[in-house]
C-alpha cells in the first residue's frame, strides 16, 4: 500500500516506483484537484442547504421523532428494528438533534444527510488517489458523485441518512485498512467501522461486503474474512435477539437476475443522462476491471470490491423490493448507492483512458470538462425539479402534522386513528400531547390543512356503529325522491334518481347517520365556510354502513355511485 501522502512526493501518481521522502519540515501545497473538490464540496453544500428550504420531515422521520426516545413514555428502543434494520445510529442522531432544535426546524436534520453524501464524495477522492490513481482521474470519478443527477431524496431526505451513513463507515473501514497496511490495529478499527455501518441500516451489510472483499482482493481470502469475522457476528447476535422479530418481507428470488442487471446498467445510462447508453458503459467498466495490468493494482482490487458491494446491494433489495419491478433499481436511493460503489471502478475506467489517449493529451482534457459540465448542469437541473417537488410534498405532511396536533389538541374525536400513505408512522394521539405540540414550529393552521387533516381523521364509514347518533340536519342535495316504507324511528326510504345521488349534513359537534343501499362507493367531500377539503373515496359493500364525522361546525357532502333504493337512519 501507498504510505500517507503526507509523508511522500510521488513523481509518478500512477506507480509504486518513484517516491521519495519529503524533506523534514517542508509542506505540500495541495494538489490543483484537491483543491477544485474542495471549492465544489463547500459550494455545492451550500447550495443544497439553500435547495432544503421550506422542506419537512416525511413518512419514516415521524417514527424516529416521536417513538425513538425523545418523547417520555413513547420509547420502542435504540435496538428494536425499523422496517427490518437495524437502526441505533439513527435513533442516536435524531435523539440528539430533538433535544436541540424538537421539530421547530428541518435544516440541522438535512444537514447531517447533506455532510453525509459530500463526505462520501471526498472519501471516494481520497481512496482512489491513495491508491494510485491519476488525481485529475479520481476527480473526474468523484465529481459524477458530488453532482450525482439521481437519488436526491438520499441527499434532502434526514431518514436516508440510514443508507448513506452506512455506505460512509464503509468507505471508512477500507481507508482505515488502507492506511496502515492491513495491521491488527486497522483490523479492529475497521471492525468497529463496520459494526457502526451495520447500526444504520442493512445497507451495512453491503458496507462489510465492501471492506471485507478488498482486504481479500488485496490479501488473500483469510484476511477478507477476518475483517468480516467480527461485524458479522455482532449482526447475528442483534437479528436472533431484535432483528428476527420485525415484520417480515416476502422474497422474490425470481426477479432477482432482472433486478441486478438493470440496476447496474440503467443507472450508470440515468448518470451520463443517455440511458440507452449504461449497458455500453458497464461493458467498458468491466473490460478495464478484466484486462487493466499496467494501472493501479490496489485501484483495480477497490474497483473490484465495490462491484461486489453493488451486486450484494442490488441483490438484497431484489430479495425485499423485486416484487415491485426491476425498474426500482435504477430510480431513486437504489441508484445512488449503485453509483457510489461503481466509482473506483468508473476512476479505474478514466485512468486507463488518460495514459492510453495519443498526444495532444489537451484534447482529452478538454472532453473531460466538456463532460464535467455537461454533467454539472444536468445535475442542477435535475436537483431543482427535485427539490420543488419534495418541498411540496414535505410542506403537505407539515400542515397536516400541525392541523392534526391542534385538532386533537382542541378535543375532536379521532374516528379513523389508523393513517397510511405518507401518513403512516405519524402517532395521531402524541401529537396532541402538551410536550411534543411545544417541540412544533409556531406556524398558523390554514384551513386548507384543518380540512386535510379532519378529512383523514374525523370521518369515518363502517359497517359498525361509531355510537355518535344524534339529531341531524340532513339535506337531499340532488337525485333523490321520498318512498313510502315501514320503517324504524328515524329512518327515511329513498329512491335515488341518478347514479351520483348526493346529501349534505351539518356536523355540528360530530354525527353519525346509517345507510342502506346497493352502492359500492362513498365519496365524501368536507366543506367549511367556502373552503373545500380533499375528496377521500371508500370502498363499501352492499348493504348497511355507518357514516360518522366529528369535524366540528362543517358541512360533508356525501355522494354515492348506484340509484334505486335507499334507506337513511338519523338514529
Amino acid at each position: 500500500m501507498n504510505p500517507p501522502t503526507a509523508d511522500v512526493v510521488t513523481e509518478d501518481p500512477t506507480s509504486r516506483a518513484g517516491t521519495r521522502r519529503a524533506p523534514s519540515g517542508r509542506r505540500r501545497r495541495p494538489a490543483v484537484p484537491t483543491l477544485i473538490l474542495a471549492v465544489c464540496l463547500v459550494a455545492y453544500g451550500a447550495w443544497l442547504v439553500h435547495s432544503a428550504s421550506g422542506m419537512w420531515f416525511w413518512i419514516d422521520d415521524y417514527e424516529f421523532l416521536i417513538h425513538r426516545g425523545t418523547i417520555p413514555g413513547l420509547d420502542h428502543g435504540l435496538f428494536e428494528p425499523h422496517n427490518g434494520h437495524w437502526s441505533t445510529m439513527v435513533v442516536l442522531v435524531y435523539r440528539v438533534l430533538f433535544a436541540a432544535f424538537g421539530m421547530t426546524t428541518y435544516v440541522p436534520y438535512v444537514l447531517v444527510t447533506i455532510v453525509i453524501h459530500l463526505a462520501i464524495a471526498a472519501l471516494l477522492y481520497t481512496l482512489l488517489c491513495r491508491e494510485g490513481a491519476n488525481r485529475w482521474a479520481a476527480l473526474l470519478a468523484s465529481w459524477f458523485v458530488v453532482f450525482i443527477p439521481i437519488g436526491f431524496d438520499n441527499i434532502l431526505w434526514d431518514a436516508a441518512m440510514n443508507n448513506t451513513g452506512a455506505l460512509l463507515f464503509g468507505f471508512l473501514a477500507v481507508l482505515a485498512l488502507s492506511r496502515a497496511g492491513f495491521s491488527n490495529r486497522s483490523v479492529a478499527m475497521a471492525w468497529a467501522l463496520l459494526v457502526v455501518a451495520l447500526m444504520f441500516s442493512g445497507t451495512g451489510v453491503s458496507a462489510v461486503v465492501l471492506a471485507a472483499a478488498f482486504a481479500g482482493v488485496s490479501r488473500g481470502p483469510l484476511v477478507g474474512l477476518k475483517v468480516a469475522s467480527v461485524p458479522a457476528a455482532v449482526f447475528v447476535v442483534w437479528f436472533l435477539a431484535e432483528g428476527r422479530h420485525a415484520n417480515s418481507l416476502e422474497w422474490s428470488l425470481t426477479q432477482v437476475p432482472q433486478f441486478v442487471w438493470t440496476g447496474l446498467t440503467g443507472t450508470l445510462g440515468k448518470v451520463i443522462g443517455v440511458e440507452t447508453a449504461g449497458p455500453v458503459l458497464f461493458v467498458c467498466l468491466l473490460a478495464a476491471l478484466l484486462t487493466d495490468r499496467h494501472g493501479p493494482e490496489d485501484v483495480r482490487h477497490l474497483a473490484w470490491a465495490g462491484l461486489l458491494a453493488a451486486t450484494t446491494q442490488l441483490f438484497l433489495e431484489a430479495l425485499t423490493r423485486g416484487f415491485l419491478g426491476a425498474d426500482l433499481a435504477n430510480s431513486g436511493r437504489y441508484a445512488y448507492f449503485t453509483v457510489v460503489l461503481l466509482t473506483p471502478a468508473f476512476g479505474l475506467l478514466i485512468n486507463r483512458i488518460w495514459h492510453v489517449a495519443v498526444e495532444p493529451r489537451w484534447v482529452v482534457a478538454v472532453i473531460a470538462v466538456v463532460l464535467a459540465a455537461g454533467h454539472l448542469t444536468h445535475s442542477l437541473g435535475a436537483l431543482s425539479t427535485f427539490a420543488e417537488g419534495w418541498r411540496g410534498v414535505t410542506s403537505e405532511t407539515r400542515g397536516f402534522v400541525l392541523a392534526t396536533s391542534e385538532n386533537v389538541a382542541d378535543g375532536q374525536l379521532v374516528v379513523a386513528p389508523e393513517l397510511t400513505g405518507p401518513y403512516e408512522f405519524i402517532d395521531v394521539e402524541a401529537l396532541g400531547r402538551e410536550d411534543v405540540r411545544r417541540r412544533l414550529p409556531d406556524i398558523e393552521v390554514s384551513a386548507e390543512d384543518r380540512l386535510r387533516s379532519e378529512t383523514e381523521l374525523n370521518i369515518g364509514v363502517s359497517p359498525d356503529t361509531y355510537e355518535l347518533f344524534r339529531p341531524v340536519l340532513l339535506d337531499l342535495t340532488s337525485g333523490w325522491k321520498e318512498r313510502e316504507a315501514a320503517l324504524g324511528p328515524g329512518c327515511q326510504a329513498y329512491t335515488a334518481t341518478r347514479d351520483d345521488p348526493l346529501i349534505q349534513i351539518a356536523t355540528q359537534d360530530g354525527t353519525e347517520i346509517g345507510i342502506t343501499s346497493e352502492a359500492t362507493q362513498v365519496v365524501t367531500v368536507l366543506q367549511r365556510d367556502d373552503v373545500q377539503g380533499p375528496v377521500r373515496i371508500w370502498g363499501v359493500r352492499p348493504g348497511a354502513i355507518h357514516i360518522a364525522v366529528t369535524a366540528r361546525d362543517a358541512v360533508l357532502k356525501i355522494s354515492f355511485n348506484a340509484g334505486g333504493e335507499y334507506t337513511i337512519c338519523k338514529q
